[in-house]
């Protein structure tokens, strides 16, 4: 699993330098792959932006999803803290 994350991390480091960017669950899926790196300070920081970014009244179920999942993680860090 961790080498199949590297990969994927080497992937999107190679696709953001050319100009492009993560955006709702890409970026949520990107986030998990970087936690099988053991990135687990970027997965943080990650999941927190997600967090903030769908926390709104009118949301789609993506947005939903992505915005439960990505709070859990983050409250789970701080709980370690």
């Amino acid at each position: 699993m961790q080498d199949n994350a590297q990969i994927v991390n080497e992937i999107y480091n190679l696709w953001s330098t050319n100009g492009n960017e993560l955006k709702g669950y890409s970026k949520f899926m990107y986030a998990c792959s970087l936690y099988y790196s053991n990135r687990e300070n970027q997965v943080i920081e990650i999941f927190e932006k997600l967090y903030q970014e769908n926390y709104k009244e009118i949301v789609k179920d993506e947005e939903k999803v992505i915005y439960i999942l990505s709070g859990i993680v983050k409250e789970k860090k701080y709980a370690y803290v």
